[in-house]
């Protein structure tokens, strides 16, 4: 999968390189959403996040920037501001889904945290809450991957066309 990653960072930035000519206005969305879901993709989140960080404030309607931000915070642990970027892809489309989910996942990664550092300090009882939100957070994962490869496209068998031959008539 590395390598049809790279060819569509390729490609990306191929089609970047020709918006970046074009002299009529505007700009392709789509195409920077892509490109920076790539770099992710092949751990150049820095960029990544630089093209997310443009997208907030060039299109300010937009949630998925936004979501994707969020995703980038949690892989370096920056839970704060995780949540405070899923906040604002929520205020921007209270019913997005993937914000939503994604918040529930970062607020459970922040009470988890809260109580690993509470044990730390010798607060009595949370070994158990501990334990509770660690099961969940794995099952999480879990059915995350599971639903994530059963979205990866299966290829296809070739199809038979049955008994009909055609023939050039000439």
């Amino acid at each position: 999968q590395r390598g049809r990653t790279e060819e569509a960072l390729k490609e990306d930035e191929q089609r970047l390189a020709q918006e970046s000519k074009r002299t009529s206005p505007g700009t392709d969305v789509q195409l920077m959403f892509m490109h920076a879901r790539v770099l992710t993709e092949v751990n150049r989140s820095s960029e990544a996040e630089a093209i997310y960080q443009r997208m907030t404030m060039r299109f300010p309607e937009l949630p998925e920037p936004w979501n994707n931000l969020a995703v980038i915070y949690v892989k370096r642990g920056e839970l704060e501001q995780a949540r405070r970027a899923l906040e604002m892809a929520i205020m921007i489309s209270p019913k997005y889904a993937f914000a939503l989910s994604n918040l529930g996942d970062v607020e459970l990664s922040i009470a988890l945290r809260s109580y690993q550092n509470a044990a730390a300090a010798g607060a009595p009882g949370v070994r158990a809450k501990i334990r509770s939100l660690e099961t969940l957070i794995q099952a999480n994962a879990a059915a995350a991957a599971k639903a994530e490869e059963n979205a990866k496209p299966k290829p296809k068998a070739p199809s038979v066309s049955g008994s009909q031959n055609k023939t050039d008539s000439k």
